[in-house]
């Protein structure tokens, strides 16, 4: 969950508002892919776990000298792994150069003799989590034996190679934790599907994909990437808006780069577009590769620079006119003094949203690299390595309705909190000096692993709570075992709730392990904000998996999805904004019991910074479903009253002739809150698509 609270501020802080806000959003929205944020996540990858090597050298197809290609078929690999839930770690070391190692370490081929030799990983390694070793050898094994679905002479997957490692490898650099289940839409191509991304998925085993039709790409879409292979039509943009934004990731290939990129709708890589370039005639030797870290990228070597295709490669449109890039990054470059000496084969740029994961647009120039009257099979190991980007981007995490079922169930948890009658001195309803609090933490194993050794550290802000003595409750059920540490404080050394030797397995069937815990704690501040988050450990626990979430009052649907945990029954939940896409922190706020009543007041304003008058302010109190309304008047200034203090609200904003994607914000209010602005979408360009120099500047979300 992610949570805002506004504070009391005047009409003169409006802009600094914004400017937090459109921050947070950024920062989440750009942290997934971006070779400037690409710190290193440092694990130790454990004896005995798998690696599945994606270089030429240890995963190749069993040719020799140039007729020796890397075995796509190793992706597919990946993508049945994950769909038989299990998840893949994703190692790319983040100070590598181009065709550099991501790690090294003490390895074999998995069922052979030995120790093992020292041995150097690159190209994006996947590796397989601690504990799933068996369940992952069995998934292995019979994907083995297939064969493409169209063409049963092909037993290249057979040849796929996995390694084990014999000793502990420290400090291996962990871009991701896949956890997505990679369902591919592949768009149209002038109406009817072109055959181009659907022979690349076949070829390389990769099961899960739909041809569909570009009207079914929106919000609630259950794909992880829409793939267009060349479209001409920029009639369905709006729909790629809105899977990008829900989290969804996008690859442009060919003439959709331009076709996407030289709509004023578009735009996810440029301000004005792209020129595109036929037929590329590059100098090998020109090509800048300007992100080895990025996961787009893995792969060892070149690309071709000949290849046949309407967009080819690429470069700036209007650059007198102020033509400039937009949320880009350069993944392969022309460096030539001729031939398009500033256009682009590959690149990638990262739509902002809330989503903490999603939102990636991928770029490739080129039409189809197994062209050329070659078969797959026949294809250099230049085109596989175009090709590879095209699969890499199917791993780049996203963020999916959860209904669609595409997550790989994993640990969960999660943490509620209640002001109960028992506990609130005042009976005012409000959190205050002297109350207790009555916390909830539910861990629930929906993996297919044991968690042993099982803990959970709970600290405690004891600058505003102490914990109750004797307070702790803890119940283990469908063979979870737990029980209370008695000497947890939640200060100093003594932050673990659990006694030492619990455990947390999977379900065997009689459901998921479920460990639940409450305690109290007493609030010792009279204001403030108390933030409270725990952090599990144990043996097969991922430190991605191990925080636990503020548990948001989900539906019936999502309840079962997410092992079934529901919020407390028993009375006085201290409700908490609803944002299912990321893990955020518990919070309550301590208020003085004075002031009964407070107000929101703030404008409304075009995209261009003038006033809206007639617009429709509603704030939602999500509790109770009851709902104050306003309109602003002719300076778009609008004021609503009569709003209990210490409550959760939603304010939002409507017109019939403007739109607010990101108008709802939501906040406790404490006090009298001033100084909101609402901005509206920019409207849609009515200016021609063509020529592109010609398209507006202003960026549609």
């Amino acid at each position: 969950m992610k949570y805002f609270r506004l504070m009391k501020l005047s009409l003169c802080a409006r802009i600094a508002v914004i400017g937090i806000l459109a921050l947070v959003y950024v920062s989440a929205g750009y942290s997934q892919d971006i070779p400037a944020n690409a710190v290193p996540h440092l694990e130790t990858i454990p004896a005995g776990s798998l690696i599945i090597p994606m270089d030429d050298t240890l995963q190749n197809d069993g040719g020799s000298g140039n007729s020796r290609r890397f075995n796509l078929k190793a992706y597919g690999l990946i993508q049945e792994l994950l769909w038989n839930n299990i998840p893949v770690k994703w190692a790319i070391s983040s100070t590598k150069v181009k065709d550099g190692g991501d790690l090294t370490a003490i390895a074999k081929i998995d069922g052979t003799a030995g120790a093992g030799a020292s041995t150097k990983f690159s190209g994006g390694p996947f590796i397989i989590p601690q504990g799933y070793e068996a369940i992952a050898r069995q998934v292995i094994t019979a994907f083995k034996a297939l064969k493409p679905v169209n063409d049963n002479s092909d037993t290249k997957a057979s040849l796929i190679k996995v390694y084990v490692t014999t000793a502990d490898t420290p400090g291996v650099d962990i871009r991701y934790t896949i956890v997505h289940k990679p369902q591919i839409g592949i768009g149209q191509n002038t109406g009817t599907t072109s055959g181009v991304h659907q022979k690349l998925y076949d070829f390389s085993m990769i099961k899960h994909y739909a041809n569909i039709d570009n009207t079914t790409i929106n919000a609630s879409s259950c794909y992880t990437i829409a793939t267009q292979p060349h479209f001409d039509s920029p009639n369905f943009i709006s729909n790629f808006n809105q899977f990008l934004a829900s989290g969804g990731n996008v690859l442009l290939q060919c003439l959709s780069i331009t076709t996407f990129e030289n709509t004023a709708t578009g735009h996810f890589q440029t301000t004005n577009g792209w020129t595109g370039y036929a037929n590329g005639n590059i100098t090998p030797a020109t090509l800048n590769y300007d992100a080895a870290t990025m996961p787009y990228s893995q792969f060892i070597g070149g690309i071709p620079t000949d290849i046949t295709a309407a967009v080819a490669d690429y470069d700036l449109v209007g650059v007198s006119n102020g033509g400039t890039h937009n949320n880009f990054f350069p993944v392969v470059r022309n460096n030539a003094v001729t031939n398009h000496p500033t256009s682009y084969i590959a690149s990638q740029a990262v739509i902002p949203s809330a989503n903490t994961a999603g939102g990636a647009v991928f770029e490739l120039g080129g039409h189809d690299y197994f062209i050329s009257g070659t078969s797959a099979g026949n294809a250099s190991n230049e085109q596989y390595n175009a090709q590879r980007m095209i699969l890499n981007a199917l791993f780049v995490p996203v963020t999916r309705p959860a209904a669609c079922g595409l997550a790989v169930p994993t640990l969960g948890a999660y943490k509620s909190v209640q002001l109960k009658a028992d506990g609130d001195v005042n009976h005012n309803g409000l959190v205050n000096l002297g109350d207790q609090l009555t916390w909830t933490i539910v861990y629930v194993n929906s993996s297919l692993v044991d968690y042993p050794n099982f803990q959970i550290a709970d600290p405690l802000d004891t600058t505003k709570i102490s914990f109750v003595p004797g307070s702790m409750t803890v119940v283990a059920t469908n063979g979870a075992v737990a029980s209370a540490n008695l000497a947890y404080t939640g200060t100093g050394a003594n932050t673990n709730l659990l006694a030492a030797g619990a455990s947390l397995p999977h379900d065997t069937g009689s459901g998921p392990g479920l460990i639940v815990i409450r305690f109290k704690t007493t609030v010792t501040a009279t204001t403030g904000q108390i933030v409270n988050q725990t952090t599990a450990s144990g043996t097969n626990v991922a430190a991605s998996q191990a925080s636990s979430d503020t548990l948001d009052n989900l539906t019936a649907t999502l309840q079962s999805i997410q092992g079934g945990v529901t919020p407390p029954s028993d009375g006085g939940l201290i409700p908490q904004p609803q944002q299912t896409n990321s893990v955020n922190p518990t919070v309550a706020f301590i208020l003085s019991p004075t002031a009964a009543e407070a107000s929101i007041s703030g404008r409304v304003l075009s995209s261009t910074g003038l006033t809206v008058a007639r617009a429709l302010v509603t704030v939602l109190d999500p509790v109770t479903q009851t709902t104050k309304t306003g309109y602003t008047n002719i300076s778009g200034a609008f004021a609503i009253s009569g709003l209990e203090v210490g409550k959760l609200y939603s304010v939002s904003v409507t017109h019939p002739n403007f739109t607010f994607t990101n108008s709802a914000q939501s906040f406790v209010v404490n006090d009298n809150v001033s100084g909101l602005v609402f901005v509206a979408d920019a409207p849609p360009s009515r200016k021609p698509v063509n020529p592109p120099a010609a398209l507006s500047t202003q960026r549609v979300r």
